[in-house]
């Protein structure tokens, strides 16, 4: 299994999208991470790993293979405080905003699209190699939230799931992903009484059947079927249909974990920050 840092990123997705233009080296603030919805991420294949920080509202791109040689592109177009990204099988890039989804085109940099709710702000984005779409909106104190899915690429959603709050204090999204068999798979915590877990919503169901999981970060499922959930400190990968940890991986991760994965496998782990000072470490 292959792991790569990636410093200061609100938020971080794989994909096979080409680069859009921007200044070569352009700088990514390391106090982006202090933010609360830092990294959260969904994934693709990974010719072009993108990078969305809220601290200078834009989204970077990086040539996986060398990170450290800066971004390659940059779009700031309709993107206001970024804290989801994701890629359809066109290479259309979905960006996660405070108030909106903003979709961009292979290579442009400015939107062609735009999605909102009435459920709320957009805290998660996931879609599958057959173009279903799933988005989490809303959540937070005091608040439901919902899922709008468009199902294997409909224009128009063909299902909307209320997430109730319930008689909790808040509701938080902690992540989702898709598998091969198009089953999504979402995280949510409830505090204080739940129920909270990864939930799995079968195709063309309305009803999250509970995994028996903790709500942990989801990263995303590899080629092999196994779904990476982590948390604080740690990662755990799942065997196909399995409900305990095949294998921990804590090397490095010495903060709140968000990341993606890639296809084969591939971590993508943001390095915490707080005032500058890294709490995270290198993989």
């Amino acid at each position: 299994m292959k792991f790569t840092s990636v410093r200061a990123a609100a938020a971080i997705v794989a994909s096979a999208l080409a680069a859009c233009s921007a200044p070569t080296g352009s700088a990514v603030s390391p106090a982006a991470m202090t933010h609360l919805e830092a990294g959260r991420v969904a994934a693709g294949s990974h010719s072009v790993l993108y990078v969305a920080e809220d601290a200078t509202n834009a989204v970077y791109l990086f040539d996986p293979s060398n990170i450290a040689a800066g971004p390659t592109g940059k779009i700031t177009s309709g993107i206001q405080g970024p804290t989801a990204l994701a890629v359809d099988p066109s290479g259309d890039l979905y960006v996660g905003n405070v108030r909106n989804v903003t979709v961009y085109k292979p290579g442009s940099s400015t939107p062609f699209k735009t999605l909102a709710s009435k459920f709320g702000a957009p805290r998660n984005i996931v879609i599958s190699a057959d173009d279903t779409i799933a988005i989490l909106f809303g959540g937070g104190v005091l608040n439901s939230g919902g899922l709008v899915i468009f199902d294997k690429g409909s224009p128009t959603p063909t299902r909307i799931i209320p997430v109730p709050l319930g008689n909790n204090t808040a509701l938080t999204f902690r992540g989702a992903a898709i598998d091969g068999t198009d089953t999504l798979f979402v995280s949510i915590n409830r505090y204080a009484f739940g129920p909270s877990g990864i939930f799995a919503f079968a195709p063309n169901s309305t009803h999250g059947a509970p995994t028996g999981l903790s709500a942990g970060i989801i990263g995303g499922f590899d080629s092999a079927g196994n779904l990476y959930n982590g948390d604080a400190g740690f990662i755990c990968r799942y065997a196909p249909g399995g409900k305990t940890c095949a294998h921990r991986i804590t090397n490095g991760l010495g903060s709140y974990v968000y990341f993606t994965v890639a296809a084969d496998g591939t971590l993508f782990v943001p390095q915490q920050t707080f005032n500058g000072q890294t709490t995270g470490g290198q993989l």
